[in-house]
């Protein structure tokens, strides 16, 4: 069954509020077992879209909804019970398009969602970095008190969600997040958002099985890419983020390209392939807790044919608290950079069992400089390879190319004598 919106009254016009109108069209659709519901070409504004069961919301060709300004017009903060609100990061549990609990949902077609950021924002100012991630600059909510929307889109403990094509800008927060979701299929997406804009992450995908993510462009001020397991609040999900493939992607971020991290459980069994990174201040950041606050477990990963620059930390592995990071092999990465590749345990030997293979690391001067913060050389590294309390550790046929300039300020040498079990290949450094 396809339904169009106009049949119920949307007016494409950028000034008309059509929530009541999209919403009929999708009631009408699951009355008569699912369907599809079309947008057609034209600027649709909106507040807070529920999807039902067996419903696809399709985009066509020169649509595009635009999320309301007044977040009056949003869902109210108790519309289900995995809802949560972030007053640190300045966002509450309102969000524009939301299925919750749902089968068999889908957001399509060459249209375009626009969750009206830049309204919630304040303008962005310049500010000493903090581990090299928002050179450009960094903006929070214009209003702390009334704060900001939260994630623009999101998937709640749903099965057999497809997200395909649609182009997805000016996020007020998360822009597509997937929670204790399963046979979840992403790909074609377009996501820009400011660069500055805090939070502003592209694909979230928390406590989720069985998730492909392909042939996406992502642009964003926040972490283009996560993989976390935060189940705390889902009702029937463990807490557990596993079988999930990121392919043909190009990621830009002020922040991380790919986190692994956030969260309470396991994060196992992951595959990133053929990733193109344009900007990041980390390129993968697997950690076991965020900010010291965390218990996360992260095991068989494995990330192949990477190209990046202007990156500041090519990888980087963070080992906290009791937590364990095992099983990891990153081949055919070639990145320029200018900080450390580090993989850092605060108990020895709870990195283990990681091969870093086809490396080739290139030393770029800091760029910068200026907005850096005064530990900016501390937070580099210590050296191009900082790898201390890692066990069974094998490096093959890793290459590092530090101009003579730059070795007189940091030493080109590296502090992996230090890790147990080292096996090296072919190296050259």
């Amino acid at each position: 069954m396809e339904v169009n919106i106009l049949k119920f009254g949307a007016v494409g016009d950028g000034v008309t509020m059509n929530t009541a109108a999209i919403q009929s069209a999708i009631a009408e659709a699951a009355a008569q077992g699912g369907g599809r519901v079309v947008v057609p070409a034209g600027r649709f504004l909106t507040g807070s879209i529920f999807l039902e069961d067996h419903i696809e919301l399709h985009l066509e060709a020169g649509a595009v909804l635009v999320a309301s300004e007044n977040q009056d017009d949003y869902n109210d903060l108790d519309a289900y019970p995995q809802n949560s609100t972030s007053v640190r990061e300045q966002w509450q549990g309102k969000h524009l398009i939301l299925a919750i609990e749902k089968t068999n949902v889908a957001i399509t077609g060459l249209g375009t969602i626009c969750g009206s950021g830049s309204v919630f924002f304040e303008p962005h100012r310049r500010c000493k970095a903090l581990n090299y991630a928002w050179v450009d600059g960094f903006a929070k909510a214009k209003d702390p008190e009334a704060m900001r929307p939260g994630q623009m889109i999101v998937f709640v403990e749903c099965r057999d969600v497809t997200v395909r094509d649609v182009t997805l800008e000016d996020s007020p927060c998360w822009t597509l997040f997937l929670h204790g979701c399963e046979y979840v299929s992403v790909s074609g997406l377009r996501i820009r958002n400011p660069i500055w804009n805090a939070n502003t992450d592209g694909i979230d995908i928390d406590t989720c099985r069985f998730v492909t993510v392909s042939d996406c462009i992502i642009d964003t001020g926040d972490d283009a890419i996560t993989l976390r397991c935060s189940a705390r609040k889902l009702l029937h999900r463990e807490p557990v983020c596993e079988h999930v493939t990121i392919t043909n992607c190009v990621i830009g971020t002020s922040a991380v390209g790919i986190r692994f991290g956030v969260g309470a459980g396991e994060i196992r069994h992951i595959a990133v392939s053929n990733i193109s990174i344009p900007r990041a201040s980390v390129g993968f950041d697997l950690m076991t807790a965020y900010k010291n606050n965390g218990d996360v477990n992260i095991s068989e990963v494995q990330i192949n044919n990477v190209t990046a620059e202007n990156v500041a930390f090519p990888i980087r592995f963070t080992q906290e608290n009791n937590n364990t990071i095992r099983g990891v092999i990153i081949s055919n990465y070639r990145v320029e950079a200018y900080c450390a590749a580090i993989m850092h345990a605060d108990i020895p030997g709870n990195i283990s069992d990681v091969v870093l293979k086809q490396i080739d690391i290139t030393q770029r001067p800091q760029r910068y400089y200026q907005t850096l913060n005064e530990t900016a050389a501390e937070e580099r590294g210590k050296a191009v390879l900082d790898f201390e309390g890692a066990k069974e550790l094998t490096l093959e046929n890793v290459s590092l190319h530090v101009p003579e300039a730059l070795k007189t300020e940091w030493p080109q040498l590296t502090s992996i004598l230090k890790c147990d079990d080292l096996v090296k290949r072919n190296c050259n450094f």
